[in-house]
């Protein structure tokens, strides 16, 4: 009998978290229609408060087909790396939702670079008001050092 119940609470939860995954899959049509242009900056411009573990950042402009955004997005989350060396965040400047009925939404990223490599990939997954969800990518951004 307790082989039959722990049997049937696994195959619950594994129905509630199939379901639940479906919601959150990539929406590959509309991921094509947009293109995403990234900057990887590092800032060594003197200053007060001059942070040298932070001072890289990736900005990203993402651009729709023809036309301007349909939809207001908020990111969900930014990989950067190249090979075993890689960081996810999930911490950005603007964490609302935003864009729609502009030609362009842009976000920054401040955190966990301070060890990339000078080039790098970036992946970003954005989420629409709606919950659609796409996926970014660019490949070999080479940083930027600005003095």
């Amino acid at each position: 009998m307790k082989l039959l119940n722990t049997f049937l609470i696994l195959f619950i939860l594994s129905f509630f978290t199939s379901c639940s995954g479906s919601k959150n899959t990539i929406d590959q049509a509309m991921s094509d229609e947009m293109k995403m242009e990234v900057a990887y900056i590092d800032n060594q411009m003197p200053g007060p408060d001059k942070d040298l573990e932070n001072s890289r950042y990736i900005s990203f402009t993402v651009i729709p087909g023809p036309g301007k955004l349909a939809h207001n997005w908020k990111p969900v989350s930014l990989w950067a790396g190249k090979d075993d060396n890689s960081v996810e965040t999930k911490i950005f400047d603007d964490m609302e939702f935003k864009g729609k009925g502009e030609p362009v939404y842009r976000n920054t990223s401040r955190t966990g670079f301070a060890e990339l490599p000078s080039t790098i990939d970036v992946k970003v997954i954005l989420v629409n008001e709606d919950g659609t969800m796409i996926e970014l990518t660019r490949k070999d951004v080479v940083m930027e050092v600005v003095y």
